[in-house]
């Protein structure tokens, strides 16, 4: 018989309910195999880089077609290979608005108010991650920050994902900055990218991708710390581990013997942690953020990074000079791009008024030498953020982002602007004082607020280093001591806390640093590579 639109064959009840389910069941699965994705960082509202070429990427069927087009127009096609993954090279498009962008196979996506500017990836720690809603001045400025040109993107996880592999895709969604989305996003590169639009007038789109209290190895390809023998990454990350693993039982023996002296002397108890069992909670994983953050992002292109990173890595201080370095690299061949720009945030000042030198005066020298050293980066001083300095989240977020969107400027943009404070050129030492030179003196050298320069200190032979006197001579800087009468070492702001008073007259600090090459403290510990050798 025939078969027609209307045939009057019949089935049994029960093959007709299997028939039905499978249909249902079939038409289930062909749909979501047949749906052609795009990764996270695609969508609505977001930011190409502009004068790059688009990789235009995602998912499909094996074999499944998938037509590009722009503004109506065919711009490439591809077929899902048999991983599923399908990718179309669109050319670079000048800043401005970008034409509807629509992809086609078994269903249709359309990427709808589309900007082509500069691309910036800022990522590192909780002072990146630190929300505008926190920073000081954040409310105020949030409630007028309706930048539509400015785009903000969030990196987060995608589900379930261990970090153990690199990752292909990451979850979060572009919107553009108003009073509402920014006042949760990074104060930082808030900052940051509000001073770049204003400085270039081009759309910025910033793509924050920040945890807090996390060392930069996790941000580090483990094919990159496994290529270094030298750092033996890996022995001293498990050390740490154990450390942290085990902190409760240490800390518990502490409170211990502080509460039997407070009972003794007849004091209260000091305050026991509630909740010593989280340090349980700590996982020895390597590479895990540049796995489910970086890697999934690293396909399409971007201007820079702004890194902003360091507290946890203070106490493996001179480990840092070759970490940073390492990170920096693996991040440019990622990106399959040598001369990409890194804006390193130095650590800011810590802890009480301190002028004994501490780790994070050695991991600010590693932050420095890696910006002097790896081409293609440039260093934000923070020495005076601060305020007070106790404070391991300093609240001034403006001026971290003012003064990495210069260094941005000078380095990214090669614009002839006054991007840094003064820096350490040189030293001369005869007739008991030593001569310090300078770079980056700007419009002149000066003390802060017209006050005496204190930051100064010398050293003889016997590398104890003293207060010195601190006299501006045009641009250099003549320094004496009393106290060392044939001074063979000079040092400013070389402290966890330091005195900084020392600024350019274009208002940015002078840099850290010290003219010795003596062993710093956490060098002194063994840590010239972490098994101490």
């Amino acid at each position: 018989m025939p078969m027609t639109g209307h045939s009057s064959l019949r089935f049994p009840a029960g093959a007709l309910r299997l028939l039905h389910l499978a249909t249902l069941v079939g038409g289930c699965f062909g749909s979501a195999l047949a749906d052609v994705r795009l990764p996270s960082l695609f969508g609505d509202g977001m930011v190409l880089q502009r004068d790059e070429p688009v990789n235009l990427r995602g998912w499909a069927d094996p074999g499944e077609e998938v037509v590009v087009r722009i503004g109506g127009n065919e711009a490439g096609t591809a077929r899902g290979g048999d991983d599923r993954s399908w990718s179309v090279t669109l050319p670079g498009f000048p800043a401005g608005p970008v034409p509807e962008i629509k992809i086609s196979g078994r269903n249709e996506i359309v990427l709808k108010d589309v900007l082509a500017g500069d691309v910036w990836v800022c990522s590192g720690q909780s002072n990146m991650e630190m929300s505008l809603a926190r920073a000081e001045d954040g409310p105020a400025e949030a409630a007028k920050a309706d930048h539509p040109q400015i785009r903000l993107f969030r990196v987060n996880v995608l589900g379930k994902a261990s970090g153990k592999q690199p990752g292909t895709d990451c979850r979060g969604k572009w919107a553009a900055c108003s009073p509402e989305s920014v006042k949760n996003f990074s104060a930082a590169a808030y900052y940051f990218g509000r001073d770049l639009h204003r400085e270039t007038g081009v759309p910025i789109g910033l793509v924050l991708a920040a945890v807090g209290g996390t060392p930069a190895e996790n941000w580090t390809p483990a094919a990159a710390l496994k290529a270094d023998p030298p750092l033996d990454l890996f022995r001293a990350y498990q050390q740490e581990y154990e450390f942290r693993l085990n902190y409760h039982q240490t800390y518990l023996k502490g409170w211990e013997k502080e509460a039997a002296t407070a009972r003794t002397e007849g004091r209260p108890e000091p305050r026991k942690n509630p909740a010593p069992k989280k340090w349980e909670e700590v996982e020895p994983r390597f590479s895990s953020l540049y796995n489910n953050l970086i890697h999934p992002i690293t396909p399409q292109a971007v201007k820079g990074v702004f890194w902003y990173q360091g507290e946890t890595n203070a106490q493996r201080a001179y480990q840092y000079r070759p970490l940073l370095a390492r990170l920096i690299t693996s991040w440019r061949s990622a990106w399959q791009k040598e001369d990409l720009p890194f804006v390193i945030a130095q650590l800011p000042n810590f802890q009480a008024d301190r002028i004994i030198p501490g780790s994070w005066a050695e991991l600010r020298e590693a932050q420095a030498r890696v910006a002097r050293e790896v081409p293609h980066c440039a260093l934000a001083v923070l020495i005076d953020t601060a305020v007070p300095s106790e404070e391991l989240h300093p609240v001034n977020k403006r001026d971290v982002g003012k003064r990495a969107a210069l260094a941005a400027l000078k380095t990214a943009y090669k614009r002839d602007v006054v991007s840094s404070g003064p820096t350490f050129a040189g030293a001369a030492f005869h007739d008991g004082a030593a001569t310090v030179e300078f770079q980056n003196i700007g419009d002149g050298l000066q003390a802060a607020a017209g006050e005496k320069i204190s930051g100064f200190f010398l050293a003889g032979e016997d590398r104890r280093f003293h207060p010195a006197e601190a006299v501006v001579e045009g641009g250099r800087i003549t320094v004496r001591s009393g106290l060392v009468p044939s001074p063979v070492a000079v040092r400013y702001a070389w402290a966890d806390s330091p005195i900084c008073d020392l600024y350019n007259k274009n208002g940015l600090p002078a840099a850290p640093f010290r003219s010795d090459d003596w062993p710093g403290p956490t060098e002194e510990r063994g840590m010239r590579n972490p098994s101490g050798e």
